[in-house]
């Protein structure tokens, strides 16, 4: 399904990739080790949760950091930018930098909806953490069926569910609201075996 990147970052920390069947079987199996130290890679990753706290760590001292609000328009002109927060403050910049997110609400007031710019790869990706499970295990646990694959993923702070399914572009979903992407994976991973059901529950 061409998901490389995803299941390296998927599989960080883990000693490798199982692979199951409907019924749980293991069916086969990539070491991950092995592949590390064949290829002597000295990569380092970093969670995204991670790499946020040294960040904040590093600039709290000397930047106005702001949590439980977003920008809610821009107005740009030749010295600078006019900013309206959510929460009702104006302020003025002198740059304005987006780091939201995939389906940026910064990049979208800056130049238009993104889907004036983005191009469809052919996949969809979900992933949410599943409370109570830190430390079952050191394998990516991952189970396939035709264009669609779940996972279930060790991180230090617990396991994660990690969904993968190919579609052409999908008309009328709003990829930040919440109950149409739940709705979204209920649908396409509603026949599928495994854990994929406890999974969905979670």
């Amino acid at each position: 399904m061409g998901i490389i990147p995803q299941l390296r970052a998927a599989a960080t920390g883990s000693s490798g990739i199982t692979f199951v069947n409907g019924a749980g079987r293991r069916v086969g199996r990539i070491n991950l080790q092995a592949i590390r130290r064949a290829t002597a890679s000295r990569s380092i990753e970093l969670g995204r949760a991670d790499l946020a706290s040294v960040l904040y760590r590093a600039v709290r001292d000397d930047a106005d950091i702001r949590f439980g609000d977003a920008i809610a328009s821009l107005a740009e002109d030749r010295r600078g930018v006019d900013v309206s927060f959510d929460g009702g403050d104006q302020e003025r910049f002198d740059l304005v930098v987006g780091a939201d997110g995939l389906h940026s609400n910064v990049r979208r007031l800056a130049f238009a909806p993104e889907l004036q710019f983005v191009t469809h790869l052919g996949l969809y990706v979900a992933s949410t953490p599943l409370p109570g499970t830190r430390g079952l295990g050191r394998d990516v646990v991952m189970y396939n069926a035709p264009g669609r694959l779940a996972t279930i993923s060790p991180t230090r702070e617990g396991e994660m569910a990690f969904f993968v399914f190919r579609s052409p572009p999908l008309a009328g979903i709003d990829l930040r609201e919440t109950a149409q992407e739940k709705r979204l994976l209920v649908d396409t991973f509603a026949n599928d075996r495994w854990r994929v059901p406890e999974l969905l529950d979670g």
